[in-house]
């Protein structure tokens, strides 16, 4: 994405660009996250927009390499309003959209457990996000990605 050199063209030039791209399919975090940071030329802004649920420690690894090279690293972590808070409260039939797997739950008994690792499990993606300097936003989808990013960009212009 090129901006003038001000800078003040790069927010719309990569809310423009992120607007035409669609989630499909798996992908393996920790090898994109090498990736990307190998394909920056010199010293770059490396933005990671994902619920951070593949290979964790291999995602980190990698982020923390990629901040070694110079790169400076920020996270929004991409979760839905349901995986957060869990609002459901009779049986259901959940269907893993990347692997089609069907998974029965009785949502009343199992949603203290569930929201108490999802709590957890944020937690500990802030945290680590935080002790590496890496900058960190939880993003609800229910909120357009294009706020936080928003936010991020007018922040940084400060």
């Amino acid at each position: 994405v090129r901006s003038d050199r001000q800078g003040h063209g790069l927010g719309r030039a990569l809310l423009a660009a992120l607007s035409g791209v669609e989630a499909s399919g798996r992908w393996n975090a920790a090898e994109t996250v090498r990736r990307a940071a190998e394909r920056l030329n010199r010293r770059g802004l490396l933005l990671v927009l994902s619920d951070f649920y593949d290979d964790e420690d291999a995602t980190f690894n990698e982020l923390k390499r990629a901040a070694r090279m110079g790169h400076e690293v920020v996270l929004f972590q991409m979760m839905s309003r349901e995986e957060v808070e869990f609002p459901y409260r009779r049986d259901f039939e959940f269907a893993d959209l990347e692997t089609g797997r069907i998974v029965s739950v009785n949502a009343g008994l199992a949603r203290r457990e569930y929201t108490d690792a999802v709590a957890a499990f944020l937690e500990r993606c802030r945290r680590r996000a935080g002790s590496e300097g890496f900058q960190y936003s939880l993003i609800v989808t229910d909120t357009p990605p294009a706020h936080g990013l928003r936010n991020f960009l007018l922040a940084r212009q400060r």
